[in-house]
């Protein structure tokens, strides 16, 4: 494993339940919990797997860390603009004040930059908030292009955890299947795997992608990539990272659909790609083209680049909404796009993918609602003077979020709102609050979780500094300030906000080149029309 011809430590660990891997950084900060059933269903502890951590690797790669006094610095920090002005802490399992006493001994003794960045991005991972970021220029690059030197060798990449599952470095999309595998549900055509629809990706190395999280973990990556804000959307996010981790092993195994065989594929030839290519959990549909498939088109710059498309379907009278984000001039497009729909017998609006940006669907929904939906959000917030972490009240200084009718025109035909884990931030709200429409339905699985508001500096005693950080100048910040809660105060921030219709691709279809979500809302849509 890892085989490039260089011999590293290894690390023995035993394998656990997928579940329980997904908190493991630090356990002994996190707050205890009875085991469940479910986690006592994994592998026996006798079951071990014996990797190769590239320790030497981590420990110089990317050089000396800042001196330690810097690094304290820079640590005290962020440690003490968190315990102030925080609001998330009730969605993590991580005991702030026990942290410290942890994690800054480690960060004293971490000389290298890769130990030192490995434990700040422990830390940001296990307080479990999407928006909460601490991120170094030098792991990532300048943002916001993600850092990977595709054109090194294999022995010459850097030594990190990927938890990011939005790109695709081999040129395939996959997503999670219920027992841990990952369905290949997009590809790019040239894809040096020779990935297809409908082939599953089971792991590296001969063990299952779901047993080789722990051991990673135990290793001590730095990690890069988000966190999602939600155990589930957890899970999701580090088994759909498997598209990104194929620098840290020799083999790729994938059951081939077609021949009904498991494949071994050296992945010596699958990193030379440098693919962008968007994982977004959605199959194309015919007669709408989707707004952008790379990540460079879609992201780098949204205003040029149409974030909403639309059109009907074939041989129905649906109209069909495709949402990438809430950025650049998206919000005016889709009060466009309702408008050219309005005579439909039934909207699909494809929300499965959404990065965040503004929330600028306002006009939009104004034609679909036929009554006001008033303080649908509230936001709540710290005292920074409090010393209870969980304690929060209504923040005076943000307008409560809601639908304004237009009293001239409604939607009153069945509305298809399809949603899945890569939704974050904006796209948490949107999918909320058309979900207030009497005539709409979510389809798929939950969003992201990300209902907050984050700040995009570090604080230090009531001090703001600007980033980058000011002593180092290469890590990026930011964190949740205010978190939201619906009209009866209860906090939406990390709670899983389950579709009405639960259901997901599968592989028949996805080999087919069927979008099993879409196929759910076509056939939902029909029979509220009495078809």
């Amino acid at each position: 494993m890892f085989g490039d011809g260089v011999k590293y430590k290894s690390v023995k660990v035993t394998t656990v339940p997928i579940h329980v891997a997904l908190l493991l950084v630090p356990i002994s900060c996190h707050r205890a919990a009875a085991p469940t059933d479910e986690q006592d269903s994994g592998p026996s502890a006798s079951e071990w797997i014996e990797i190769d951590c590239m320790s030497d690797r981590v420990e110089s790669f990317w050089g000396d860390a800042p001196d330690q006094q810097t690094r304290l610095e820079i640590f005290d920090v962020w440690w003490t603009g968190l315990a102030h002005y925080f609001a998330a802490f009730e969605g993590t399992p991580l005991d702030w004040d026990l942290a410290r006493d942890v994690y800054r001994p480690r960060i004293a003794e971490a000389e290298t930059q890769g130990r030192y960045q490995a434990i700040l991005s422990e830390i940001v991972f296990a307080l479990r908030d999407g928006h909460t970021v601490l991120a170094s220029e030098q792991l990532y690059g300048s943002p916001p292009d993600p850092y990977w030197p595709a054109d090194l060798p294999l022995h010459e990449r850097p030594p990190a955890f990927w938890i990011e599952d939005r790109i695709s470095a081999i040129g395939a999309c996959v997503t999670p299947l219920d027992d841990g595998t990952l369905l290949v549900y997009r590809t790019d055509e040239d894809n040096p795997a020779g990935l297809v629809p409908g082939d599953v990706v089971i792991g590296y190395d001969g063990e299952t992608w779901a047993q080789l999280l722990t051991p990673i973990f135990h290793c001590g990556f730095p990690l890069i990539g988000r966190p999602a804000s939600t155990q589930a959307g957890q899970h999701d996010k580090l088994l759909g990272a498997v598209v990104n981790n194929a620098h840290l092993f020799d083999e790729l195994d994938v059951w081939r659909r077609e021949s009904d065989t498991l494949e071994s594929i050296p992945t010596d030839g699958l990193l030379g790609l440098g693919s962008d290519l968007i994982c977004n959990d959605q199959l194309g549909v015919a007669g709408v083209d989707p707004p952008c498939s790379s990540w460079d088109d879609c992201y780098l710059d949204p205003y040029s680049t149409p974030q909403v498309t639309w059109g009907l379907l074939p041989d129905t009278n649906v109209g069909y909404v495709y949402v990438y984000s809430w950025q650049g001039t998206a919000g005016a497009l889709f009060a466009e796009a309702v408008s050219d729909l309005m005579d439909t017998d039934g909207l699909i609006v494809d929300q499965r993918s959404g990065p965040g940006g503004e929330l600028s669907w306002g006009a939009g929904l104004a034609l679909l609602f036929a009554e006001d939906l008033e303080q649908a959000i509230t936001f709540l917030s710290r005292d920074p003077d409090a010393s209870d972490y969980l304690a929060l009240a209504p923040d005076p200084d943000l307008e409560p979020i809601g639908v304004v009718a237009d009293p001239e025109i409604e939607y009153d035909r069945p509305i298809a709102v399809l949603t899945g884990p890569h939704v974050g931030s904006a796209g948490d709200v949107f999918p909320y609050l058309l979900s207030r429409h009497p005539r709409a339905r979510r389809f798929g699985r939950p969003t992201d979780g990300r209902f907050g508001l984050a700040t995009h500096t570090i604080a230090n005693s009531g001090e703001w500094y600007p980033e980058p950080d000011p002593f180092s100048g290469d890590l990026l910040a930011s964190f949740t300030v205010a978190i939201m809660a619906d009209e009866d105060g209860a906090h939406l921030q990390g709670v899983e906000q389950q579709p009405e219709v639960q259901v997901w691709l599968e592989p028949d279809d996805a080999a087919a080149g069927v979008d099993t979500v879409v196929d759910a809302a076509l056939e939902w849509i029909a029979l509220q029309n009495g078809d």
